[in-house]
């Protein structure tokens, strides 16, 4: 329609009168000029005219509040399941999820990506907690030394689970994943971790975050992220008699 409109006016003033007075030259030349400023004009006002539309805006606002990554396989913090069987711990995120939308919501589902020193991402296994399984620390290491563990905030999926959130409202709490079989051989490196959370309504938010801090070895406390893991004064578990194995091979 801009295109039709633009030949119409331009054919108008080039059978305007004024334009029989002139040469050849000169009247190819006016003309040229002419044209040019009515498509200028007839592109601003279709520009000022046409509405516009804002970028969507994502489900969830994710908001990263701490994480500890153990390298090495085994890990020391261990998932209780099944048959007494413990399952490592690679990766534990301390994350607020906010409803961004302007209708309730709800999480139904999460998982996680992490991007190692070659560059390569890896989907790590999320350890679901909802119900409600027992984790222990290792204290030194040492299977004797076991420790059952509380979690400030609280585990992610007790709070979310069956949670509806009003607009604005947040969730804030610990996920927990073990590591996929290709990185149970070696010591991992996170340079990135990418989260992504889905909602009822089927719109998923994903937020990458920068662990290039993180070192190679051990267990570190990223971002402020408060008190990890704590137990009983002086609580010694034995672990010793129990099968430690992924919960996912």
């Amino acid at each position: 329609m801009l295109g039709i409109a633009w030949v119409v006016i331009c054919i108008s003033i080039y059978r305007h009168r004024f334009f029989e007075r002139l040469s050849l030259l000169p009247r190819v030349v006016l003309h040229a000029a002419i044209d040019l400023i009515v498509g200028a004009s007839l592109v601003t006002i279709w520009w000022l005219l046409t509405p516009v539309t804002p970028p969507p805006q994502p489900a969830f606002i994710l908001r990263h509040k701490g994480a500890v990554l153990f390298s090495d396989f085994p890990q020391p913090l261990l998932y209780e399941y099944g048959d007494n069987s413990l399952a490592p711990i690679g990766y534990a995120l301390n994350i607020e999820v906010v409803n961004n939308r302007s209708t309730k919501t709800k999480v139904i589902e999460y998982y996680a990506d992490v991007q190692t020193a070659e560059d390569r991402w890896h989907r790590v296994l999320s350890l679901p907690m909802s119900p409600a399984h027992t984790i222990y620390f290792l204290n030194q290491r040492r299977m004797e030394f076991g420790m059952r563990c509380n979690f400030e905030p609280a585990v992610f999926d007790d709070i979310a689970d069956n949670r509806t959130l009003d607009p604005g409202q947040p969730l804030q709490g610990w996920m927990f994943f073990e590591w996929p079989q290709a990185l149970r051989g070696v010591t991992v490196s996170a340079k990135k971790v990418r989260i992504t959370v889905k909602n009822a309504q089927g719109e998923s938010t994903d937020s990458i975050l920068d662990e290039n801090r993180t070192p190679e070895a051990g267990a570190s406390l990223l971002d402020n992220g408060g008190v990890f893991c704590s137990g009983l004064p002086g609580e010694k578990i034995d672990l010793s008699g129990r099968n430690i194995r992924p919960l996912r091979d």
